[in-house]
């Protein structure tokens, strides 16, 4: 049987660390081999099944193999779509074992009719656990948008102001005699910044500069 594990996380910022150390800590407690090249991350939200890695990986795997999973969570937490992935590993004769979960473990083969029974209830009652955990999770945030918006607070990105252009920029137009171009600006104005540890303007930051500075002018 080859093994193959499936991370995920919500968003770049958060880190797979926890999520490896839990896989490393139950194969070594099954004395399972993995390879580190079937081991897949991915970085996808939640609210959806928008999987392509995950869905490339079972499109792959072979029948026999077995994937490995920290909690259905992983796999997705909305319950029509995390139930139909589940089935298609089962039409393919692929096994899956729910790391946090000993009864979500479909490796041994059982004519019991009564054990697939618990498996498909078990699994059907996790996600649907883990769906409703995003909606009310939703349903919090949305309420507390709408409280906050109800006292005056405003969301969406910060309207820039000539008050938001960084002193570098201002230096370096100011003094322009109107015959450099615009890449000689940029390439002025960025020269000063790395002088000064920033960071660079990108070419399209640099225009939305501009044309706050002409606007004030």
């Amino acid at each position: 049987m080859t093994y193959f594990a499936y991370l995920r996380k919500s968003t770049k910022k958060q880190e797979f660390d926890r999520q490896y150390k839990q896989l490393m800590d139950f194969c070594t407690a099954q004395g399972i081999k993995i390879s580190p090249d079937n081991i897949v991350t991915e970085s996808r939200t939640g609210k959806n099944f928008d999987r392509p890695k995950l869905k490339q990986l079972a499109d792959d795997m072979q029948s026999g193999d077995c994937l490995i999973l920290i909690d259905v969570a992983r796999a997705g937490r909305t319950y029509a779509g995390t139930l139909e992935f589940f089935h298609k590993l089962k039409e393919k004769n692929i096994s899956f074992v729910v790391a946090t979960c000993p009864l979500l473990d479909t490796r041994k083969k059982d004519d019991n009719p009564a054990t697939a029974l618990v498996v498909d209830i078990v699994l059907a009652t996790m996600t649907w656990l883990a769906d409703e955990e995003r909606r009310q999770l939703l349903e919090k945030t949305n309420a507390g948008r709408e409280a906050a918006k109800d006292k005056g607070v405003k969301f969406g990105r910060h309207e820039l102001t000539f008050n938001d252009l960084p002193k570098e920029f201002l230096k370096v137009v100011e003094k322009a005699t109107g015959n450099e171009t615009k890449t000689e600006l940029l390439n002025s104005i960025n020269g000063a910044l790395i002088a000064k540890n920033k960071k660079k303007l990108s070419r399209g930051t640099f225009y939305n500069y501009l044309k706050i500075y002409d606007n004030f002018k």
